[in-house]
């Protein structure tokens, strides 16, 4: 069974509306943690559709992942920028 944790949101605002809101999760399913990036509108400027995507399974911990997705919070990191963001940290290590 999976479960969901939530670990923040960010709101991406102009000076007249809030566009979106982003939130950022860690997924846990068979003792392993991911994590998962959740793109909402707050209205219906753009296309207005809700994206989700989900890592794959990146720790045993959840902890490291928590830490993780706290970092692409504070950089507020896209459901479409997830894997490539994952990628240059594989490429760091």
């Amino acid at each position: 069974m999976e479960k969901k944790y939530l670990v923040g949101k960010v709101n991406c605002e102009t000076e007249m509306e809030k566009i979106f809101q982003t939130g950022y999760y860690v997924v846990e399913e068979n003792n392993l943690f991911a994590i998962q990036i959740v793109k909402e509108p707050f209205n219906c400027v753009g296309n207005g559709e809700r994206e989700i995507v989900t890592s794959f399974p990146i720790s045993r911990t959840r902890e490291v992942v928590e830490r993780l997705a706290r970092i692409f919070m504070k950089n507020m990191v896209t459901p479409t920028g997830l894997f490539e963001c994952l990628d240059d940290l594989y490429d760091i290590c």
